[in-house]
């Protein structure tokens, strides 16, 4: 796993830029935005990085809706201890009419709301830890980049974030350079469907004789 100044580096070879402080882009406020803009789109298009949190979510009593780590995406799954079922707004409302003023002392099902918030039925007696899965934002710190920031992703993948942001920065020459950095694009496009492939196969387990070990072809493409 790569750090933003390592990726920058390649970005720069992309751009034909000289490796270091640059001359017409700038690494800090440039070439590492960019990158970042090429993370949170990898993000986007194939669900990761999932991460379980490590620290437990307290759930407040007498409370539906709750708002998601800073860091979070999306959330993918909660568990208390055993996995909760999740629904949505509108199936809550078709089948359990007034379900806003429920109260036990287990969830029985969680729902979105947005992207930055979820909702439980029913409200708790009493406040309970629970284990929260979600898509994560690939670099949690903010602008200025130091360039120290690592990239989450595989190795592999790293060149396809390259070429996305060399794509991005070309806009700035405009004209024939950025029409020719399409091909940029369509490689970290590339890039991103197998990553989706590697993550679709990654969380898809099934029954299998070895308990649950990955069993399926990896897919074929053929243009």
């Amino acid at each position: 796993m790569a750090s933003l100044s390592v990726l920058g580096g390649l970005v720069q070879d992309r751009l034909e830029e000289p490796r270091g402080a640059g001359i017409f882009w700038s690494l800090q406020n440039e070439i590492y935005i960019a990158l970042v803009e090429a993370f949170n789109e990898a993000a986007l298009i194939t669900g990761e990085p999932e991460i379980k949190q490590t620290s437990l979510f307290t759930l407040a009593a007498g409370q539906n809706i709750f708002t998601l780590p800073s860091q979070a995406i999306a959330l993918l799954r909660i568990q208390a201890p055993n996995w909760v079922q999740k629904t949505t707004l509108w199936d809550l409302d078709r089948m359990l009419p007034g379900w806003e003023s429920d109260i036990d002392t287990n969830i029985d099902y969680w729902f979105p709301i947005g992207l930055t918030q979820f909702g439980i039925h029913p409200q708790l007696v009493s406040p309970a830890q629970v284990s929260l899965t979600y898509i994560a934002l690939p670099v949690s710190t903010g602008r200025p980049y130091t360039g120290s920031e690592v990239s989450p992703f595989q190795t592999e993948f790293e060149e396809g974030f390259a070429d996305y942001a060399a794509h991005v920065l070309q806009l700035k020459e405009g004209g024939e350079e950025f029409m020719q950095s399409m091909k940029l694009y369509d490689r970290f496009l590339s890039k991103m469907a197998d990553l989706s492939n590697f993550s679709w196969r990654k969380g898809s387990l099934r029954f299998t004789r070895y308990v649950g070990a990955p069993s399926r072809v990896t897919p074929i493409e053929r243009e």
